[in-house]
């Protein structure tokens, strides 16, 4: 069985559980925001690790020896029954439940798209730019900084040529989003701004395309995003209000998924979203991998069999990480 770690929201997941149907292949969708009201968890040392899963919405008990692998995906906070108790209450039955589920998590014995310990490992954006230098990718000159004077004096010795973006999601709330952005000395006009929140500022590399790399296991999926057209795409592709803007397949030298592949392997990931740079003198220049990223979309504009790919890693349960051991 195909354990999927998400939310009710997922649309990513819907596509998955859609294609796993369709196969005929025995899954779970624990949509975690249904524990611990709607779903029970069951752990027991006999001596061994083992437990159970409870769905009461579905009448449906799931052994953890019948997980073979895990998709974790897009999980929610566990939501507690017990809307008439006081904050404080609530906050505890919260964390209680969050902390009996990690453990589930990280001592559930199987194949895993990825761990949750090495996404959360993966996900900051400094060490991701420390090991990209030093397996072989070029990397934009950065600073990350809150000391006004080095933000300004980085910014002037790089000619104003210069974007800001956030140290970790870019995500204020669910409907506002950080998005990368340039910059340039005459618009620092409140340097205890730059003191209050420390930021990446980063070298701005001109583009031909914008490149998402989307690794399976051992299996590397490049797409080069058209994002040069539109102005409103230019510095940050994810900003285009063009639905139709040109994403297609493209071939990366050998080198480049070598790197791809070292950078997953790493940090001990099935999967990663990375995103880079071709310059119009054919270089790539690596951005950031997002460790659990959207996926889906491409699918839709390529022929890569992104959804067959991710069921085939979890049935065979041997990525890139599993074969360097």
């Amino acid at each position: 069985m195909i354990l999927i770690i998400t939310n009710r929201a997922d649309i990513t997941s819907d596509l998955l559980v859609l294609r796993l149907q369709e196969r005929n292949i025995p899954y779970y969708r624990l949509n975690t925001e249904a524990f611990p009201s709607k779903i029970s968890l069951h752990i027991a040392f006999t001596p061994n690790f083992a437990g159970s899963i409870y769905d009461k919405e579905t009448d449906r008990k799931i052994d953890f020896s019948e997980i073979r692998s895990v998709y974790y995906r897009r999980p929610s906070f566990p939501r507690p029954s017990i809307d008439n108790a006081d904050e404080s209450r609530k906050q505890f039955a919260i964390l209680e439940s969050l902390q009996a589920f990690r453990g589930f998590i990280e001592n559930l014995d199987c194949f895993w798209v990825s761990r949750p310990s090495r996404i959360r490992y993966a996900e900051n954006k400094i060490t991701q730019l420390n090991v990209a230098r030093k397996i072989g990718f070029k990397v934009p000159k950065t600073v990350i900084s809150n000391n006004p004077k080095d933000v300004i004096d980085f910014i002037d010795c790089n000619k104003n040529d210069v974007v800001i973006k956030p140290v970790k999601s870019g995500f204020v709330s669910d409907e506002e989003i950080i998005f990368t952005n340039v910059i340039n000395s005459e618009k620092i006009v409140a340097p205890n701004r730059i003191m209050k929140i420390p930021s990446i500022y980063q070298q701005y590399i001109r583009k031909k395309y914008d490149i998402r790399v989307t690794v399976f296991g051992e299996k590397v999926f490049p797409v080069e995003i058209h994002s040069q057209g539109p102005p409103d795409s230019r510095i940050d592709w994810r900003k285009s209000s063009d639905l139709n803007m040109v994403q297609k397949e493209h071939v990366i030298p050998k080198k480049i998924q070598e790197n791809c592949l070292r950078m997953t392997s790493y940090f001990g990931l099935e999967f990663g979203a990375i995103d880079m740079v071709l310059s119009p003198e054919n270089e790539y220049f690596f951005l950031e991998i997002n460790p659990n990223g959207q996926w889906a979309w491409l699918e839709q504009r390529t022929n890569y069999k992104l959804t067959d790919t991710l069921i085939d890693l979890l049935l065979i349960g041997k990525g890139v990480c599993q074969k360097n051991g």
